[in-house]
């Protein structure tokens, strides 16, 4: 994985301030599965 893919999961994760499953972080962040 790219850093950039890295961190965009991590700011999303860290935005949400709550638990995510990893079908929400892929879906908000448009990633490939």
């Amino acid at each position: 994985m790219h850093l950039s893919r890295v961190i965009s999961v991590l700011e999303t994760i860290a935005i949400a301030g709550r638990p995510v499953s990893a079908s929400e972080v892929q879906r908000a962040t448009g990633l490939p599965r």
